[in-house]
């Protein structure tokens, strides 16, 4: 599977009115579908505005993906090996170990929590 994963920050920018946000997704997907994990999808509810209709639109316009044991597991791996050095938390490792299996490029502001090795990053 190829295409672009988006990371809940870069959608919120989408939310706030950000007009370029899906463009440098589309982009990083290449032509290729544009996905966002089930735990981004649990973000954008959380966050302030979650309730409101452009929030499910925007999570509509996107492949969501679960979580396999598999990708679980390796990200738990991920964030051991990378919170102290990078401040990665466990959602983001766990996006990292998601496009990481799917052959994903990963489209977040916060390149500094994804320093792992063969990772895209768009």
């Amino acid at each position: 599977m190829a295409g672009a994963l988006a990371d809940a920050d870069v959608l919120i920018e989408a939310l706030r009115g950000d007009t370029e946000v899906l463009s440098r997704i589309d982009a990083a997907a290449a032509g290729e579908p544009r996905f966002l994990s089930v735990l981004t999808a649990a973000e954008l509810r959380a966050g302030g505005s979650g309730d409101e209709p452009a929030v499910g639109a925007l999570i509509a316009d996107f492949v969501v993906l679960d979580l396999e044991l598999s990708v679980a597991e390796h990200g738990g791996r991920l964030r051991r090996r990378f919170a102290p050095t990078h401040g990665t938390d466990l959602i983001d490792a766990m996006l990292a170990a998601l496009a990481l299996a799917h052959d994903l490029t990963l489209v977040t502001n916060n390149r500094r929590h994804y320093p792992m090795p063969s990772l895209r990053l768009g």
